[in-house]
Order: structure tokens, then sequence, then C-alpha cells
């Protein structure tokens, strides 16, 4: 499969740093993309996303990745992109 052109790739960002800036979409939580966390593989684009709390719980934290996946494939209309939980430090 073919690679996915940049401006697509950042796009998608764009619109992910979007959605990771709304506090009714990550429950409060400071979610942001991980420096050098963007995979391109076979038309796929993995997007790595840290949580900032070191307290929140995974269930939660991975529940809200899955619907901010969910909107940022319906926003960009993109449906090979995943939203990845970075494991932080």
């Amino acid at each position: 499969m073919t690679e996915v052109k940049p401006e697509k790739i950042e796009r998608i960002l764009a619109v992910l740093r979007d959605l990771l800036a709304d506090p009714a979409r990550t429950g409060g939580v400071e979610l942001r993309i991980v420096e050098d966390g963007v995979i391109q593989r076979e038309g796929w684009i993995s997007v790595i996303v840290d949580a900032a709390d070191a307290d929140i719980e995974a269930y939660d934290y991975v529940r809200q990745l899955q619907r901010i996946e969910q909107e940022l494939r319906e926003r960009t209309g993109y449906e090979q992109v995943l939203v990845v939980p970075g494991i932080g430090d």
C-alpha cells in the first residue's frame, strides 16, 4: 500500500490536536501527542497520545482515546488511523 501524503497526515494531526484540547472530550485530563509519536505503515497512521495526569485510570484513559479516535475518523474521513495510548515515564 502507498504512503499517506504528508498534507493528509498534517490535517489528521491538526484535527486530533483540536480534539485533545477540548476538556469535554478528554474528561478534563490533559492529553498530548507524544514527540515522534506518529507512525505510518502500510497506509495506517498510528498516533501515540500520552496523559499528563498519572492518576488517570487506565480504563478511562483508553475509553477516552477510543471516543476521540472515532470522532477523528468521522471528522477526517480517514478510517486507517489509530490513536494509541502512550505508556508514560
